[in-house]
Formats: C-alpha cells, structure tokens, sequence
C-alpha cells in the first residue's frame, strides 16, 4: 500500500485553518472595510512599481526564473557588505524555516517558541520533522518572556523561533 511507505509524520491529522477574507469579514460584520493585517494584507493597495514590475514580468513567465537569485544575491551582497553565497532567497520565512528545519531537525530534538505564534510552524516544520514544541508563554503585554525562554533551551534544543511582529498578536518584539 502507498501509505505504507510515506513516512507517518507525514500523515498526522489536522491542516492549518485560513482566517476569513476581508470580503467575507466584511459581508459578515456588516462592515463598509476591513483591514486584515493578519494575513499580510496590504490596506494601501499595491505600489504602482510594483504593478510595473508584475506587467514586465507577465511577458517572461514561459521562462524558469532562476532559482538561485543570482542578481538579487549579488545586489543585496554588495548594499550588506557580505559574500552572495551567505544570502539565501526563498519564498518568504516560513519556507526558509522549514528549510532550516529539514537540515537540522531529527526527531526527539525540540524547538524552542513563544506562545502564541504562528500555528502554521507547528505543522510544517515540527510536526513533521517528529519534533518536540516547547512553548513559552509571553508576558501579558504580549512581548516574549526572553528570561523564561533561556531557562527552557536543552542539550535537545535545536531551534529557537521569535516571530517579530508576532502573528496572530501583531505584537513587536523589544529586541
């Protein structure tokens, strides 16, 4: 059978839940707008540059962009004064997470976390690594409990995660 042979982190029961649109927010709360900041909404619209850049690049898509990010590499190197080779480009943070997950997690090993954070780490990266979450409640201001955070790293800590600004908070580390 094939699900014989997927592995059985794989397979662990339960997705991420997607908040509400802001339409349907909207029509719900019979409201005229809302701003869902939540799910990286921008409430300004998108920069007419931005527009420019997607129209250019619409005329490009029957090509594979380079997966690497050579130019941008090179570019961002040159303003941070760092080697290209020390800059990694992916789709956004929780992609490079999992990617830092699956070179260095094994299972039994724990990651470290403010409580709460972005649900989606959970699955993603810890679930199916066959990881260990180890949770730390923030203060009641929101901030994370950095002291407390110290006191729960282990020989089996392996990741510390610190979401700034915290979703689903919204709440901005004072680091």
């Amino acid at each position: 059978m094939l699900k014989d042979l997927v592995n059985p982190a794989a397979c662990i029961k339960g997705t991420y839940q997607l908040g509400e649109t802001s339409q349907s927010a909207t029509k719900e709360l019979g409201l005229s707008k809302v701003y869902k900041l939540n799910s990286n909404e921008n409430p300004l619209g998108v920069l007419p540059l931005a527009v420019e850049a997607m129209k250019k690049a619409a005329c490009e898509v029957n090509y594979y962009p380079d997966p690497t990010g050579v130019s941008l590499r090179e570019k961002l190197a040159k303003r941070l004064h760092v080697e290209p080779d020390n800059i990694v480009i992916t789709e956004g943070a929780s992609v490079t997470l999992t990617l830092l997950a699956e070179m260095f997690l094994n299972p039994g090993d724990e990651v470290l976390e403010h409580w709460p954070i972005y649900s989606g780490y959970q699955r993603r990266m810890i679930d199916t690594r066959q990881a260990v979450a180890v949770k730390v409640p923030v203060h009641e201001n929101g901030q994370p409990d950095f002291e407390k955070m110290l006191e729960a790293i282990t020989d089996k800590t392996r990741m510390v995660i610190i979401c700034n600004p915290n979703n689903p908070t919204g709440v901005v580390c004072d680091i």
